[in-house]
């Protein structure tokens, strides 16, 4: 590594980090601005509400930050004719981008882990943390909701603290259903604990018509009947959600996605049609935006290496540059969505041509 190139190194981290929180920090201003009910969150659960948006918002950043820090550090060496001074040497600029182009790609493989398993999580407590301070629970925006778990159905009509009541768990194996009711219920990690239950397996093929009733339809028909024994009989149903996920899923609060990358894939193989098209599509988007942090860091040295020349400029640039990725990286998901471009690739349309266009502008700007 050339003393160029190290100099270059100890500057992009100290840029990045800088550009990272003063991002967050404009979406955090935009969410409280844009937020109409904020008054109705008590004091203390604005601060955490607050706090879990960040992985989230850190994921849109980190492309916005890692232009900006590009912008910084080539807008300064164009600036000092050091970039000239370099080529003139025999050293092109892509070689003096090295070490911010190894930055971009452990930023990108950064954003690959907060989107698969910090930013769910996270988003999920957003959810959770804002009912639970605006309703006093959670369970208050889905009681009463068909809630669709793939396999299984689950509806509950009141709760108290965090126990559900009048729970209802429904599943389908063929023509045979399987229903489990319950007077209380309780989650357990991704589990669901019913107490007081009842549960019946249906056979639909043997439920007579009225004027088809044989005397052992019954027999045929319900499969099996089995009841609590005793109040404190634990039936225990694994959901695959936990109480937050289930409740960042169908608040219909506007919320972050709460699905994982792996979520979202497992999900595109269990649907089909135009649900199935709307997941890869949003697919396509959480892929797309991480390696976004490489692409238009790769775009910003080749704008820098041309009239960045200040801080302010490069900021101004980098919010510019922002802008333009961000409307052609949701156009692409839209137009996917609708069915124009290729649900999955259409997000990525975005990162092809700043790709190309910042390749290009790095060839042009080499001296020959």
């Amino acid at each position: 590594m050339t003393r160029l190139e190290r100099m270059v190194a100890r500057e992009t981290i100290p840029n990045f980090l800088i550009g990272t929180g003063l991002y967050i920090g404009v979406f955090l201003l935009w969410r409280v601005l844009a937020q109409p009910f904020l008054s109705a969150l008590p004091a203390q659960s604005f601060l955490p509400w607050m706090l879990y948006q960040i992985p989230n918002f850190a994921l849109q950043a980190f492309p916005i930050a890692s232009v900006f820090t590009a912008l910084i550090v080539f807008g300064r060496l164009a600036r000092e004719n050091e970039l000239l001074a370099a080529q003139s040497g025999g050293i092109s600029l892509g070689q003096v981008a090295r070490p911010v182009l190894l930055f971009g790609a452990l930023v990108t493989g950064l954003g690959y882990v907060v989107s698969e398993w910090i930013a769910p999580r996270a988003n999920q407590q957003v959810s959770v943390t804002w009912w639970d301070g605006v309703s006093g629970n959670a369970f208050s925006r889905i009681a009463g909701k068909r809630l669709d778990l793939g396999l299984r159905t689950v509806i509950f009509q009141g709760y108290a603290g965090n126990e559900l009541r009048d729970v209802r768990v429904e599943s389908w194996n063929g023509n045979t259903q399987t229903l489990t009711y319950a007077k209380r219920a309780y989650f357990e990690n991704d589990n669901l604990v019913m107490l007081e239950w009842r549960n019946y397996a249906i056979n639909h093929d043997f439920m007579p018509t009225p004027e088809k009733i044989t005397p052992d339809w019954q027999n045929n028909a319900f499969v099996f009947k089995n009841v609590a024994p005793n109040a404190t009989s634990r039936n225990i149903i694994q959901l695959g959600k936990t109480r937050e996920r289930l409740v960042a899923d169908n608040d219909q609060g506007g919320f972050e996605d709460p699905r994982s990358i792996s979520d979202l894939w497992l999900e595109h193989q269990q649907t089909t049609g135009v649900q199935q098209r709307d997941v890869a599509a949003q697919l396509g988007l959480k892929t797309a935006l991480p390696f976004a942090s490489f692409i238009i860091l790769l775009f910003g040295v080749a704008v820098a290496s041309r009239g960045a020349r200040n801080s302010s400029t490069a900021f101004g640039y980098a919010v510019l540059i922002a802008i333009g990725f961000y409307a052609a990286l949701f156009l692409g998901r839209t137009l996917g969505q609708m069915g124009v471009l290729p649900a999955f690739l259409a997000p990525w349309f975005a990162n092809l041509g700043f790709l190309v266009a910042g390749v290009w502008l790095i060839r042009s700007r080499e001296i020959r």
